[in-house]
């Protein structure tokens, strides 16, 4: 057999492995769904619900925290840019299978975007919306003990690269 012959009938065995090599290497790399889901994670319980949360609006023009009580009752606070925060108290909060309610008391002064917030989880963070007539505000929160250990870590990280 020539080696033209040989080459030819390589391309053509080459051509008719690849798709289905191509396939199997796809799927080999793909997790299977009970590893996805394991990362996803379930729900946060009601007693990791009843916790301080820290974050931003999604235009990031927000910073708001919020304390969750276990007994369904809170605070909440928030600034606006570099404005003086505001806070407000929470009268009522009701969560069930990774859905959150939170009902507000209207802040004192001018008006402001509080207003029942509605929301859900994802991960270890809370996605809440409180919406008016004209617009709505998206928030996402972590819990703040997450936040001060991973800003302490990383400040004492700088602080001692900054000292050698």
């Amino acid at each position: 057999m020539s080696s033209k012959c040989r080459k030819t009938k390589e391309r053509i065995l080459f051509r008719r492995l690849l798709p289905p090599l191509l396939i199997l290497l796809a799927l080999a790399t793909i997790p299977p769904q009970r590893s996805v889901a394991r990362k996803l994670g379930k729900p946060p319980t009601r007693e990791e619900v009843a916790q301080v949360w820290v974050g931003w609006s999604t235009d990031e023009l927000y910073l708001v925290r919020l304390a969750l009580l276990p007994n369904g009752k809170g605070f909440g606070g928030y600034t606006f840019l570099g404005e003086e925060p505001r806070t407000f108290r929470i009268a009522s909060w009701r969560y069930e299978a990774g859905q959150i309610e939170i009902d507000p008391v209207l802040p004192e002064g001018p008006p402001s975007w509080v207003s029942p917030l509605k929301g859900s989880f994802v991960g270890l963070a809370m996605k809440l919306t409180a919406r008016g007539r004209d617009w709505k505000l998206s928030i996402l929160l972590r819990r703040e003990v997450e936040w001060e250990e991973r800003w302490m870590k990383l400040k004492l990280k700088m602080a001692n690269e900054q000292a050698k």
